[in-house]
């Protein structure tokens, strides 16, 4: 961006950041003062408060005195896709993202999306993140491999977005900046895992121009069992097939294969979860003989989809029904990582 002229862009549009919030009150005003240290300063906070059973309302009326910028809303507890959908109906800004109340934006970050939006004249801009684990302090960066734009026509066949999957960078919506053009697109509420991810790759199939920024603008915090992400989803086969359906239809080939890859280590992760839970060990192998059951497993479990060796080996025992040999193996492992990159050997 430092090489493009930018006398021209227009640095008073309206962002609007909408955040759903459940139970937060640990986190929410961290959240919510590094929005306000923003650099940019022509925004608005929507939290929708999900039927929190806390004080994360009472923590956000009391911002709300000192601060016009900050609305909340409230609805009964319904889950973070329609807590999200609450807010993309309430918002007024010319662009908007949407961000988790335990998480951090960068004090710069919505300067730094408003002129890669303005500059190319982008629907949808795409940056890098850091993922913390709040329990080890372990961080990882996410961050693409080079700045890129391109035209979405009529669906993903493009370089560029195999790079996106491939960089990790399409794993939710929270790092990234949308116009309001999608501010009709709504979360699939009838998903309990991975709207977020349906969300972003309808919204860049969606749009007209698509610009990643390798800046790093949101720290995603892993709070251990406390988080979403870490917790065993019984449903998760399932709805890795809704993705999988949606995802690929009409795709070229290298890029099903990525999304292949993508979905698969959803499906490792959620592996490792069996094995790791305290199920008794019948029970651990009923849902691990589901998973191998499953059709993205039929479709993508191969040693040719296996981006590792290790990948490949457990692909290999799962077949062969090893399934206490797997188990023995993933309690070995420690940490998860997100992306491409997922540990799962």
């Amino acid at each position: 961006l430092s090489e493009r002229k930018k006398e021209n862009l227009k640095m008073d549009v309206l962002i609007s950041i909408i955040m759903p919030a459940y139970n937060a009150e640990r986190w929410i005003e961290n959240a919510i003062n590094r929005i306000q240290k923003q650099t940019y300063s022509r925004w608005e906070l929507i939290v929708v408060d999900d039927g929190s059973v806390d004080k994360t309302a009472a923590v956000c009326k009391s911002y709300i005195t000192n601060d016009t910028r900050i609305k909340l809303f409230s609805q009964k507890n319904q889950g973070p896709s329609a807590a999200r959908n609450l807010g993309l109906s309430k918002m007024k800004g010319d662009y908007f993202t949407i961000i988790d109340s335990d998480d951090l934006l960068s004090e710069d970050a919505i300067e730094k999306y408003v002129k890669a939006a303005e500059v190319f004249h982008a629907d949808m801009v795409i940056a890098g993140y850091k993922m913390v684990n709040t329990m080890t302090k372990a961080e990882r960066i996410f961050t693409c491999r080079e700045e890129m734009q391109f035209e979405i026509n009529t669906h993903i066949n493009t370089r560029e977005t195999e790079i996106l999957l491939q960089d990790g960078l399409m794993a939710s919506n929270w790092n990234k900046l949308y116009s309001s053009v999608l501010a009709d697109l709504r979360f699939d509420e009838t998903l309990s895992l991975n709207e977020d991810v349906l969300y972003s790759l309808t919204a860049l199939l969606r749009s007209r121009k698509v610009v990643s920024i390798k800046d790093v603008l949101y720290t995603y915090k892993i709070h251990n069992t406390d988080s979403v992400s870490m917790k065993f989803h019984p449903e998760l086969p399932q709805a890795l097939e809704v993705l999988d359906s949606q995802l690929t239809k009409n795709q070229n080939k290298p890029l099903r294969r990525e999304i292949s890859r993508w979905l698969m280590n959803y499906m490792f992760i959620y592996m490792r979860q069996i094995c790791i839970s305290e199920q008794l060990a019948g029970e651990r192998i009923s849902y691990l003989e589901e998973c191998i059951q499953s059709r993205v497993f039929k479709k993508y479990g191969t040693i040719f989809v296996a981006d590792t060796l290790n990948r490949k080996l457990a692909i290999l025992l799962l077949k062969l029904r090893q399934f206490n040999i797997y188990i023995k193996l993933m309690k070995k492992k420690k940490g998860i990582r997100c992306g491409r990159n997922i540990n799962i050997s």
